[in-house]
């Protein structure tokens, strides 16, 4: 019995030093590294927000730049187009007023025809009713 204990004390030894020490010394490494990890991702977040605040910010920035120039972007557009818009007015007026005077010649001249045959037609009732020898 003394042999046994001897024995089971030697390998109560043997598995202190050459097993549950080492794997002891590996979890508790792993441990630390893992706090140390968990502990350094805290310290993280505030740089991270500031990280995050600050591309907000820059993204705010763009999009105002970006609105801006949409906005510029516009107004060139539309000075442009009005220009366009302006000068085809002007020539559909011009237009317009050469088809208007050319309508009014035409007028002018039907009626000043009209006014002949209308003489024409009156002289020629005129004859037809009235005795040859009586003039109106």
């Amino acid at each position: 019995m003394p042999v046994m204990a001897a024995q089971f004390l030697l390998l109560m030894v043997a598995l202190d030093k050459f097993w549950f020490g080492p794997v002891g010394r590996h979890l508790d490494a792993r441990d630390k590294e893992l706090r140390d990890k968990l502990a350094s991702v805290k310290d993280n977040s505030a740089e991270v927000s500031k990280l995050q605040d600050a591309a907000e910010k820059e993204l705010a920035a763009a999009r105002a730049a970006a609105q801006k120039e949409i906005a510029a972007a516009k107004a060139e557009l539309n000075k442009e187009r009005d220009a366009r818009l302006g000068a085809e007015k002007k020539k559909i007026d011009a237009a317009l007023e050469k088809d208007l005077a050319a309508l009014a010649a035409e007028k002018e001249k039907t009626f000043s025809n009209l006014d002949s045959q209308v003489d024409k037609l009156a002289e020629d009732i005129i004859g037809r009713l009235l005795p040859k020898g009586i003039k109106a």
